[in-house]
């Protein structure tokens, strides 16, 4: 039994893994500057009131950083509920980004939000591939716990 234990606790996550652990980690890292910037320009700025929806996209922007972090720390220990946090965080961008292409309407003027989504659909769409076959493998489900 402790000659298991040992094996466990020594193994490390392969290539394919650390390459999306660190794709999570700078994600999540990129999203708590966002959140940060967020914070000081809604509620630290000369600004009288901060805008109606700010509170609320700054909460699923910490969201999903603290998620995207806890993530790549679960998969760094090789833990299973981490894997399937990536697949499951992987499908809902592209869940975002399918709904922001079909639903948001353009506003007059210089608006670069329509390609933002185009961006965000087909990037999480790709990752989200890469992630699903990635993590189905038999091999790779035989090296979490």
């Amino acid at each position: 039994m402790r000659g298991n234990t040992a094996e466990k606790s020594s193994r490390r996550p392969t290539l394919s893994i650390d390459l999306v652990i660190a794709f999570q980690a700078l994600l999540g890292t990129l999203l708590l500057i966002l959140a940060l910037r967020v914070i000081r320009l809604e509620y630290f700025s000369d600004q009288a009131f901060p805008d109606p929806g700010a509170a609320e996209g700054l909460a699923v922007i910490l969201l999903v950083a603290i998620l995207c972090i806890a993530a790549a720390i679960g998969l760094f220990k090789l833990r299973n509920w981490s894997r399937w946090l990536s697949l499951i965080l992987a499908s809902v961008a592209v869940l975002a980004g399918g709904l922001g292409v079909l639903f948001y309407k353009r506003h007059e003027g210089f608006d670069f939000t329509p390609q933002l989504f185009d961006l965000l659909l087909i990037v999480s769409a790709l990752v989200s591939v890469w992630w699903w076959i990635l993590f189905m493998r038999r091999g790779v489900r035989k090296q979490f716990h």
